[in-house]
C-alpha cells in the first residue's frame, strides 16, 4: 500500500497543474476499449458506469490527497466509453 499513498502524495503535491493530464487518462480510456481482443458486453458497460460513478460519488467526500486518483479513474471510463459508443455508432 505504500506504492499507491507515494503516488497519492506526489499527486497531491501538483495540485493545479494536473488539468493538463486530463486528455491522457481519457485517451488511456479509449486505448483500452482499442486494445480488447473481444467485444464488451452489456455488464461490462454496466461495470465501467458503476465504477466511474463510485470513484465520483466518493471524489465528493474523499481525502484531498486522494482526489486526483480519483479523478483519474472517472476520466479513464469516460473514455472507454466514448470509444464504445462511438464504434457502434460508426457501425450502424
Amino acid at each position: 500500500m505504500r506504492g499507491l499513498s507515494d503516488i497519492c502524495h506526489h499527486w497531491y503535491m501538483q495540485r493545479g497543474y494536473l488539468c493538463p493530464w486530463s486528455p491522457v487518462f481519457v485517451g488511456t480510456g479509449i486505448a483500452i476499449y482499442f486494445a480488447l481482443r473481444f467485444e464488451p458486453q452489456s455488464w461490462h458497460w454496466l461495470a465501467v458506469v458503476l465504477t466511474a460513478m463510485g470513484a465520483l460519488i466518493i471524489h465528493l467526500w474523499a481525502d484531498e490527497r486522494i482526489k486526483p486518483l480519483l479523478a483519474a479513474i472517472v476520466l479513464v471510463g469516460l473514455g472507454a466509453l466514448a470509444a464504445g459508443y462511438r464504434a457502434h455508432a460508426v457501425a450502424d
